[in-house]
């Protein structure tokens, strides 16, 4: 422990945490091996029940699909799997069912995957293990249909007609030669854990665009999906909320290739942590590039006040950068990374042109060269 003081009159109590740190890293790795040892035990005392949860515990399919294929061939299969099915929970289930849906896609394990769903269907109906969303008529209070969605969903968005999403969407669909299902049909937006906007047909029950790619630039899973979203009014577009405090800004374009297209409108950051540099952005400096204790750096204009683009590559916080316009007139900005490395990124297309290896420590700083502008240096412990 310890205290220090100051001319502010405050006296603050400090702890290393060091060696809790890594106590606990060890602790977690030596539970990983003795889980793993256990593991072992059990498939060599022909322990089904508890081998399969211990590999959902370690998260291995591979080994969970080498115990259901020796379940597969035994003569009493039904029975030992369904046992071993019983003993695991509803969030297990779903995964599993992402495992099942990878493995039946190979033709070599296409039957063993088909017999688990099979099981597990015997046991929980379908409804409760893949995520859907269900279609009720208002007037007679009647179910009339299920959209698989194959997704934990936070959000369900109606798409007014009349709107710039409807039109869009109609465009598209006459584009790609859909015929109109009726009167009745209903677009519909979902978001959710994996962090993409869909939307869907309520006739067909089919998705009719997928984004590509998540625009959270987050790293961790636990904070890589979208926690609320609604329908501006007054056709503003659609609002994403994710788990890391920000408001995206969502509204569709005709783009000539893809038909339909979502953009990224606009981007507000709810929360920057510790900011540890920042530097404007080319001559005019309408923007500024902000490196929080973050992996991504984050480029704000300010004339909106809003964030513009985020540069994500590291794995590592960022920890200085820098910036210049080249002899080309193009606007650079080079960073500098707890994972050892730096890299340089190109305003205009928000890309990472080039990564710089070779520190054996965090890189601490970074600066272009001022004069002939065609270099940076960077230095670490």
């Amino acid at each position: 422990m310890l205290a220090t003081g100051g001319s502010d009159a405050v006296i603050n109590l400090w702890y290393d945490c060091t060696s809790d740190d890594k106590e606990e890293a060890f602790r977690k790795e030596e539970e990983g091996v003795l889980k793993g040892q256990e593991l072992e035990n059990a498939v060599s005392d022909a322990d089904y029940t508890k081998a399969i949860q211990i590999a959902f515990e370690l998260r291995r399919p591979h080994k969970l699909f080498e115990l259901f294929a020796e379940l597969f061939r035994k003569r009493e299969a039904e029975n030992q799997m369904d046992k071993a099915l019983n003993a695991i929970g509803k969030g297990e289930f779903r995964l599993l069912f992402e495992y099942v849906r990878e493995w039946n896609t190979k033709p070599k394990l296409c039957h063993v995957a088909q017999f688990v769903l099979f099981r597990v269907f015997s046991i929980l109906p379908p409804t409760e293990i893949i995520e859907v969303v269900n279609l009720w008529d208002l007037h007679d209070y009647g179910f009339k249909k299920t959209v698989l969605t194959y997704e934990v969903l936070e959000a369900v968005c109606t798409i007014r007609s009349g709107s710039p999403f409807a039109s869009s969407l109609a465009l598209f669909s006459q584009q790609s030669g859909m015929k109109a299902s009726g009167s009745s049909e209903i677009h519909f937006i979902t978001v959710g854990e994996r962090g993409i906007v869909r939307i869907w047909n309520s006739e067909r029950a089919v998705c009719l665009f997928e984004q590509k790619s998540s625009d959270i630039t987050d790293s961790s899973d636990m904070d890589r999906g979208f926690t609320s979203a609604v329908m501006l009014p007054f056709d503003q577009g659609l609002l994403c909320v994710t788990a890391d405090q920000q408001f995206l800004f969502y509204s569709p374009v005709e783009h000539p290739e893809e038909m339909f297209k979502l953009i990224l409108s606009r981007r507000l950051v709810g929360y920057n942590e510790e900011i540890v540099d920042m530097k404007f952005l080319g001559e005019e400096e309408q923007f500024l590039a902000v490196a929080t204790n973050l992996e991504q750096v984050r480029v704000y204009d300010l004339t909106a006040m809003s964030c513009s683009y985020v540069l994500a590559g590291h794995t590592e916080t960022v920890l200085c950068l820098d910036t210049c316009v080249s002899s080309s007139g193009r606007t650079l900005i080079v960073t500098g990374s707890k994972d050892n490395n730096v890299r340089l990124w190109e305003s205009e297309s928000r890309c990472c042109v080039g990564v710089g290896v070779g520190h054996m420590g965090a890189v601490g700083a970074v600066a272009f060269s001022k004069k002939q502008k065609n270099f940076f240096v960077s230095g670490s412990r």
